[in-house]
């Protein structure tokens, strides 16, 4: 499997991560509406993540959310989930493939569900708030089906009655030896594929571990079949291609189809804001689209006043269709949150407001907030290397090139790297390749969020040093590592610990302000004394998964170590940094994740939060 569907999913599950752990915006993004597919929405925020995870309240059917996904998700994602679909080639990113094995395993089934309850505005997939909890869940539990093949399924269903059925029970109901998935659905809803493999090869509790009796892909296909038996049991009848269901079929889903409303028509209005701070040139236009569903059905413009206000006065309101409005200004489109009618009574005018930045070229006010490393060795040849920027333009302008499509910023690639990869975009397409690197052509809009994930190799040997060129200053980095792999030293890396994630115990390595023009190095040595526990044989779920969550829990670890510096005579501290909300938010975060591991005590769990909560409330007061 190619180290691009790796970091394409760990992406993916690195952006629901931050948005549950960090987001505090209000939602603004309406529900079952796509943004248009060619435009560079710098404004539009994501929807708040739930904090609340939300678990089945009753087994989810798979046959019912087939006919949801063939209404709302086949036109991205394809009739059989590979992206594939008849809108996906108008989307600016790829769509990921849902029915790839690869990429499912590592997938948790209530992650899945948060993506489609919230969306994911960054790859401009909508937030499904007009499906009910059961609809989500059922057709997530579609969508999970996609990549499970009957041959596969058979093969587990085998081996679970030999080996499990005793005591998990027929349909997974469990017995008072072991554990059912059928009255607490939250037991494989919180377990990706490659977790629950881990558990059946190692066992837990009274369960014996089958490592050395199954193979890898017999645990695989029980882990599969498993995940089956916490669905209604008519799923584990092969799931209909969508080709095979007719309109109307589903009588829920006909029931919820918008009826008819009497006419409702209401100004739409708005004031375009400089977020730059300068005056607005005369002759702008504000753009107003209607859309029901993935479908544009109405379009209308009007000019922008000279004090920034714009008015549509009349716009029929249709319960079901979305209403986004943007203005095009020094060559970028800004949009609008979106308005979603989902028929709630309506009187007064709808207000959407947009922002606008003025551009520049100059790099001074970008930053790297956080730059994470992963190294994997499961090609013996060459050490995979995993680069994710979290940048931050720290100024009010949108930083652009001299032209469209011209280098924004530029990346130096480490010495004998080859194979570069992209989570977004390609070589020659929104990259273009440099002497030493090279650039991303996408401008960066004010603010933190700003991501650019890509990979490589590096010839391995023995003794291999490798020395990451830093081009813009790196507030923090940390370097993860498998441990049994290689060992690593470096001056500048200090160690971490360990944390094992979905079976793999990780090194983790940490530093803190990197300056332009320097290098990270480090050292990497000897044999691996151990095989990677891959589990299924395929790294890229199970890196995916263990990325995603090390990068959240461990987000506070740089403020962490600053705090610690405290500790030092007077005489030798280092200037005091200005504290911020994201490095207190990140630093509940870690002390939250401590807790849950059990290495906080409840007492000091709750007053070192109670703490931080306080420091974080007055920097917003």
């Amino acid at each position: 499997m190619s180290l691009y569907k790796r970091i394409n999913h760990f992406h993916s599950v690195l952006v629901l991560m931050i948005w549950a752990g960090l987001s505090g915006c209000a939602v603004s993004l309406a529900a079952d509406v796509t943004p248009p597919p060619n435009a560079q929405s710098f404004v539009a925020q994501p929807a708040s993540a739930t904090s609340e995870v939300l678990y089945p309240t009753v087994p989810p059917d798979p046959q019912r959310g087939a006919q949801i996904y063939a209404e709302k998700c086949a036109a991205c994602h394809g009739e059989r989930g590979m992206g594939d679909g008849s809108q996906a080639s108008q989307l600016t990113v790829p769509v990921p493939p849902l029915g790839d094995l690869s990429l499912a395993q590592g997938a948790r089934p209530v992650e899945w569900f948060q993506i489609v309850t919230n969306g994911n505005i960054e790859r401009f997939m909508p937030p499904f708030r007009s499906l009910d909890e059961r609809q989500r869940w059922d057709v997530v539990a579609y969508a999970l089906s996609l990549s499970l093949s009957q041959d596969l399924l058979a093969q587990g269903a085998e081996i679970y009655q030999q080996k499990c059925q005793n005591c998990h029970g027929t349909e997974g109901q469990g017995s008072a030896q072991a554990p059912g998935w059928r009255d607490d659905t939250s037991r494989l809803a919180s377990l990706s594929l490659v977790e629950m493999t881990g558990i059946i090869q190692r066992g837990k509790g009274n369960m014996p571990g089958y490592a050395g009796e199954l193979s890898e892909s017999q645990i695989l296909a029980l882990a599969a079949y498993s995940r089956m038996l916490s669905f209604e049991t008519s799923a584990l009848i092969q799931s209909p291609t969508l080709s095979q269901i007719a309109p109307g079929t589903n009588e829920q889903a006909e029931s919820e189809q918008v009826q008819p409303a009497s006419e409702l028509r209401l100004p739409i209005r708005g004031e375009v804001i400089n977020g730059s701070g300068g005056q607005l040139p005369p002759g702008l236009t504000a753009e107003l689209a209607g859309y029901d569903g993935m479908v544009q059905v109405f379009a209308a413009e009007t000019e922008v006043a000279a004090d920034g206000t714009y008015t549509f006065p009349d716009v029929e309101i249709v319960p079901g269709r979305a209403f986004i409005v943007s203005v095009n200004y020094q060559g970028f489109t800004f949009n609008s949150d979106v308005f979603h009618n989902l028929g709630e009574p309506l009187s007064s005018p709808i207000e959407l407001p947009v922002t606008v930045y003025d551009t520049t070229t100059d790099l001074s006010a970008l930053r790297v907030d956080r730059l994470h490393v992963f190294f994997d060795f499961t090609n013996p040849e060459v050490i995979q290397v995993a680069e994710l920027f979290l940048l931050n333009n720290t100024g009010s302008k949108v930083i652009s090139g001299n032209a469209p499509g011209q280098p924004v910023v530029e990346f130096e690639l480490p010495e004998g790297a080859s194979n570069l990869q992209f989570q977004s975009g390609a070589a020659g397409g929104r990259f273009v390749m440099t002497e030493k690197g090279f650039a991303d052509t996408q401008p960066i809009l004010p603010g933190a969020g700003n991501q650019i994930l890509f990979a490589y190799d590096l010839p391995l040997s023995r003794r291999t040093t490798v020395r990451i060129p830093i081009n813009l200053p790196v507030d923090a980095a940390i370097v993860m590592i498998p441990q049994g792999t290689m060992t690593l030293q470096s001056s500048q890396l200090q160690p971490m610990g360990q944390r094992q994630i979905q079976g793999v115990t990780l090194d983790l390595f940490s530093t803190t302000d990197l300056q332009a023009g320097s290098t990270l190095e480090m050292t990497l040595s000897g044999r691996m004394s151990s095989p990677i526990n891959l589990q299924t044989g395929q790294t890229g779920a199970l890196i995916a998964g263990a990325l995603a969550l090390v990068l959240v829990a461990v987000g506070g670890v740089f403020w962490y170590l600053r705090q610690q510096k405290s500790t030092t005579p007077v005489d030798e501290q280092p200037p005091v940094e200005t504290e911020s909300r994201e490095a207190l938010m990140d630093a509940i975060i870690a002390l939250d994740d401590l807790y849950k591991s059990g290495q906080l005590s409840e007492e000091v769990y709750q007053q070192r939060r109670a703490e931080l909560k306080d420091r974080l409330r007055a920097l917003m007061d």
